[in-house]
């Protein structure tokens, strides 16, 4: 999976923007998304500043995409030389917001020059398949959804699942937004997260691209907003880096055991149950240690951490995450939870996985 990031240079200057672009290329970002259609095209000074935007990221080897629609195409007199202009401007693709009149699109696809046209995953897929129907290149073809600042306005999942395999199917690249916590920034005035899919408006960014890779239908997730923190990016490159994670919270008295076993790269054994997800490799590597039992109500949730404790004999160390809710007996202690906004990533941990548990920083007692 590649990441990429998006700017919005309107209201800086060239020097604020270039600082931002030079301190996230100290990241393995691989593309930008520029949305034009905020764009004032009889303003010369700023379709400079624009140009000159898109050669530095270009001199970075960033791959390059702006957003375009029909009546910024007329304003800036593209019609007739949509491909050949759009280059000129230094671009490596163009976006259509909203698609041209079908034979226009097949013409501009079919350029010799290996210049994208990226096509708008988040509506009806039929486009897409007229298109390959009727003669398109598909080495010419890439797919983006929207993002969508008003909140209840994000893609559904199903709708999102179902327009993007399409593109999957054909082997088409795809990407998807997510939104910046530590960011606010966007093309329009109207900011309430600028995710793709609706349900993850008030994920933490890194829940978001976990979804993402851990979905398997997206290969390149943008950053929607822009300046984002060095906190932030620092952490989402943990997640790009590792295998499946799910960030938890714990009990503030945990011992030493528990937190070993909390820490061990785990493993999903594939002889399934449907009350719990078992990792049991910590029974053996621990099973010297010592597992007190907790004296907790037994009443489990889904997503809540649980670990064999002494009083039971081989099985002591063994960890497992809850799938439903259901109740445990004294020879199990309950010794944490997986996030609130992490919780639906646990659907996505399949048997024979690897994943990780990542514990919070700030832990608290609860009574369970």
């Amino acid at each position: 999976m590649n990441l990429g990031f998006s700017l919005y240079p309107d209201a800086h200057s060239l020097e604020t923007m270039t600082e931002y672009i030079e301190r996230l290329t100290r990241y393995p970002f691989r593309r930008v998304f520029l949305s034009l259609l905020q764009l004032d095209t009889t303003d010369d000074a700023m379709m400079a500043k624009y140009q000159a935007i898109i050669q530095l990221c270009r001199s970075k080897n960033l791959f390059v995409v702006a957003d375009i629609n029909q009546q910024l195409i007329q304003q800036l007199g593209w019609q007739n030389q949509l491909v050949t202009a759009g280059k000129s401007f230094g671009l490596d693709g163009l976006r259509l917001d909203e698609p041209l009149e079908t034979q226009a699109m097949i013409e501009v696809i079919n350029n010799p020059h290996h210049f994208k046209i990226e096509l708008n995953i988040s509506q009806a897929n039929q486009l897409l398949e007229y298109l390959l129907k009727n003669g398109a290149r598909k080495d010419n073809i890439i797919g983006c959804h929207n993002f969508y600042p008003k909140r209840f306005t994000g893609l559904s999942y199903p709708h999102f699942v179902e327009t993007t395999q399409t593109y999957k199917d054909n082997e088409i690249l795809t990407a998807a937004f997510i939104s910046a916590t530590s960011a606010s920034e966007g093309p329009w005035p109207v900011s309430e997260g600028l995710p793709t899919l609706e349900n993850h408006r008030d994920m933490a960014s890194t829940s978001q691209l976990k979804e993402y890779i851990y979905q398997n239908l997206i290969d390149d997730v943008i950053i929607s907003n822009q300046f984002v923190s060095d906190e932030e990016l620092a952490d989402l490159m943990t997640v790009l880096s590792s295998e499946k994670l799910l960030d938890i919270e714990t009990l503030d008295d945990l011992t030493e055991a528990e937190a070993k076993v909390l820490a061990f790269d785990h493993h999903y054994r594939n002889d399934i149950s449907e009350y719990v997800l078992r990792s049991t490799m910590t029974r053996v590597v621990y099973h010297e240690e010592d597992f007190p039992a907790r004296e907790q109500s037994k009443a489990v949730k889904r997503g809540d951490i649980l670990i064999d404790n002494n009083e039971y004999g081989r099985y002591k160390g063994e960890l497992q995450i809850a799938l439903k809710d259901f109740e445990v007996s004294d020879k199990t202690n309950i010794v944490g939870w997986i996030k609130p906004t992490d919780l639906p990533l646990l659907a996505y941990i399949k048997p024979n996985d690897t994943f990780r548990l990542l514990r919070s920083g700030h832990e608290k007692q609860v009574d369970h």
